[in-house]
């Protein structure tokens, strides 16, 4: 049976060798296990220790990641659990979940309040250790927020020019970054930790298309120090600083599972996109949408593939 590469196709190296003292990852995978009771996939786990690499002075190594992977492969699971270790372990102040639809935001913060909450037949709390720190669940539209009483926060907004002005976030995660076709939510949101010399924000998302300004240059700047491996920065016809500056001194961490430029029918590129494959996707739930998807929406959708990236598949007249 085909499984799912545990391994992006392109990322950004780790400057060591990763272990529960370079990488605060080991403690996200230990919190998921054994008290929200997840079980993670490998790729999310191999995703948790390189993601949450440190540097030798103990801050965090990334200050911006960027997730690239294909549909319904667990970005999800995986944004509620990352945010509730950020709130429960890490007793970060402010975390800020976004989206470009905010029903999309919301949907993420739920899942987590479920998991901080949920009880079982008999009313008790499922996971009493974090039930009992819960302030609060403010459940207003447009001011949802999960509140303990240590005052750490985990709140939502729309991605918009106004998210976030006015707060001070020190954990940013922007979900759906594909649907950015400009870069004021970017803006606003982003420089709400500008004041937070270990913040990080998190960049979550399927490949994009020509609109999706704000991933397609952070992809590129990514791709530059490893050696542009899909030529998109040659593509673009323009020298970019990006390429001077060296994988170890970056703070920019890519993480791509996504099958290679050109391939289409190519399995173990399925693999490499899916990385869930053989866990909640089956080989033949893909092959049933490369029969009967418009070729640019498997790409993009099933292959995390770029229109750049690929042969361009007109629309046909009508559709």
């Amino acid at each position: 049976m085909l499984q799912g590469s545990e391994t992006p196709r392109i990322f950004t190296p780790p400057l060591r060798e990763l272990t529960p003292e370079t990488s605060l990852g080991f403690s996200l995978i230990q919190f998921a296990e054994e008290v929200l009771l997840v079980h993670l996939f490998p790729w999310q786990r191999w995703l948790a220790i390189h993601a949450l690499e440190l540097r030798p002075d103990g801050r965090l190594r990334f200050r911006n990641v960027v997730l690239l992977v294909a549909r319904q492969n667990g970005k999800s699971m995986f944004s509620q659990v990352l945010a509730l270790w950020w709130l429960f372990i890490c007793d970060v102040e402010l975390v800020l979940g976004t989206a470009q639809d905010l029903d999309t935001a919301e949907e993420v913060w739920a899942g987590a309040v479920n998991l901080a909450i949920e009880v079982d037949d008999d009313d008790s709390p499922v996971r009493p250790e974090l039930a009992e720190l819960v302030q609060r669940v403010v459940q207003v539209n447009g001011k949802k927020s999960l509140d303990l009483v240590t005052g750490s926060r985990y709140k939502v907004k729309a991605a918009n020019r106004r998210a976030g002005r006015g707060l001070t976030g020190q954990r940013i995660m922007l979900d759906e970054l594909r649907e950015h076709q400009t870069w004021d939510a970017w803006a606003a949101i982003t420089k709400t930790t500008m004041a937070m010399p270990d913040a990080q924000v998190w960049c979550l998302s399927n490949a994009g298309d020509p609109t999706s300004v704000v991933l397609h240059y952070l992809r590129k700047m990514a791709h530059g120090p490893l050696g542009d491996p899909d030529g998109i920065c040659a593509a673009d016809g323009t020298r970019d600083l990006s390429a001077d500056i060296p994988p170890d001194e970056t703070d920019l961490g890519l993480f791509e599972w996504s099958a290679p430029p050109g391939s289409l029918d190519d399995r173990e590129g399925w693999a490499q996109a899916n990385p869930s494959l053989g866990y909640t996707i089956t080989e033949d739930t893909i092959a049933s949408a490369r029969r009967t998807d418009p070729e640019w929406i498997f790409r993009t959708e099933v292959l995390c593939q770029w229109a750049e990236a690929a042969e361009d598949v007109a629309l046909p007249i009508g559709t």
